[in-house]
């Protein structure tokens, strides 16, 4: 039954669009894609400002269904029976009647196996697409980082002459993918390579009493500071990047693209600032973890301008054979990094643990607890001023069971919290 339901959105989608004809951005990639997403949408609101004439997909709306959600313009109906009849309904009346539809929609395609991006790309005919970075990611269905490659770069297939390709040139796969393609390329990093490249990026930035990032965008002489505010993380900062080569690909130029940006909000659970408790400095970045994007995080956590530092880490899940020696990867990262206390949740964080004890680590330094509701006490007690603590974790650990217990403005965390 599910894939008759899915085979008939699919097909109607595609009705949809060939009626509509819309402009279509389609963003994919391992790390960052829901970030360029949201940064895309807050470059292209400028420059389409009226209600309803640009739409992009929600939540983790990025697969066959979610993909034919978007297009369509409904919710996931989940199991309720009379939703789903308005869904079909609905795909029905605008796929055969004409109706107001936007003029661009922006789209996250993701995959977890082989063969996925051809059902999307099959629907979806890009005028722009995104790639921002290919990593170790669901890589129990792939047999190695290479073949995730070929899966995701098939986002150019549809690509024609005027069209544009928008790669990482930080990624160095990609650059070489970048001169195969029939379409215009531009390419964005912290590269000067790069046709956008970020100069002078500072982790974090206190303007007024606002903690952010700030940067200056490159493009051709043009250059234009950007704040991000109670963000931090080099993957915003490329997403930002990513959004303007797409503007600049839209006709924007460099100063419209910059204050745009201002409105850019990252997605809960995607390295943002929140308080915590017992005037405590929380990195939330629990919407997932990877190898690439756990690295990155630790990074960011010790250019944090705080007395103490403290990470919480629970398991980087999906990651087949690689697994082990991912988290074990971890642990000699940590080893190279000043932090006070580290605490590990999970059993494959467990690796990471002994990993540490093994290069002679103090156990009243590093914990392991099995997970993320048993570790809340140990986390709170590390707890003080002047400290800042990160907790990531992919989404199966519920990290953000410990952000929720620790963070200080606890009414406002539905708004401000991954939801599981």
């Amino acid at each position: 039954m599910k894939k008759i339901f899915q085979k008939i959105l699919l097909r109607c989608s595609r009705k949809i669009l060939h009626k509509y004809k819309p402009e279509i951005i389609a963003v994919s990639g391992s790390i960052g894609k829901t970030s360029a997403k949201e940064a895309i949408y807050s470059v292209l609101r400028a420059k389409y400002p009226k209600a309803g004439t640009i739409r992009k997909n929600d939540k983790n709306y990025n697969n066959e269904f979610g993909l034919s959600f978007t297009i369509i313009g409904v919710n996931a109906p989940k199991r309720n029976p009379f939703k789903w009849i308005f869904v079909f309904l609905k795909a029905f009346i605008i796929s055969r009647f004409f109706s107001h539809y936007p003029k661009v929609l922006i789209l996250e395609l993701g995959v977890d196996k082989p063969g996925d991006m051809d059902v999307l790309t099959d629907v979806v005919k890009p005028h722009i697409a995104v790639l921002t970075t290919i990593g170790i990611s669901h890589l129990q269905n792939f047999k190695n980082e290479t073949e995730i490659f070929e899966e995701k770069r098939k986002i150019f297939k549809n690509l024609g002459p005027n069209d544009y390709a928008i790669i990482n040139q930080d990624d160095t796969r990609l650059r070489s993918a970048g001169s195969l393609l029939k379409a215009k390329v531009l390419s964005y990093g912290f590269d000067s390579s790069a046709d956008v490249w970020i100069d002078g990026y500072t982790a974090i930035y206190e303007k007024g009493s606002v903690f952010g990032s700030v940067f200056t965008l490159n493009y051709r002489g043009e250059k234009e500071e950007v704040f991000l505010s109670s963000i931090i993380g080099a993957q915003h900062v490329s997403a930002v990047a990513a959004a303007a080569a797409v503007g600049i690909a839209s006709g924007m130029d460099l100063s419209e693209i910059s204050a745009a940006l201002s409105y850019y909000k990252a997605e809960p659970g995607r390295m943002k600032i929140l308080a915590g408790e017992y005037g405590s400095v929380i990195l939330d970045d629990t919407y997932n973890a990877a190898p690439l994007s756990t690295h990155a995080a630790l990074k960011e956590l010790f250019r944090f301008p705080a007395a103490h530092r403290i990470a919480v880490l629970g398991d980087m899940l999906e990651l087949g054979a690689e697994s082990e020696a991912a988290h074990i990867a971890v642990g000699n990262e940590l080893a190279k990094l000043e932090l006070d206390s580290v605490i590990f949740v999970g059993p494959q964080m467990r690796l990471a643990y002994e990993q540490l004890r093994k290069i002679g680590f103090q156990s009243e330094s590093i914990q392991w607890f099995k997970s993320s509701v048993l570790a809340i006490p140990a986390v709170r007690r590390l707890l003080a001023g002047n400290t800042a603590v990160l907790i990531k974790g992919s989404r199966g650990m519920q990290m953000e069971r410990i952000v929720r217990a620790v963070m200080r403005d606890k009414e406002q965390a539905d708004g401000l919290l991954v939801q599981h």
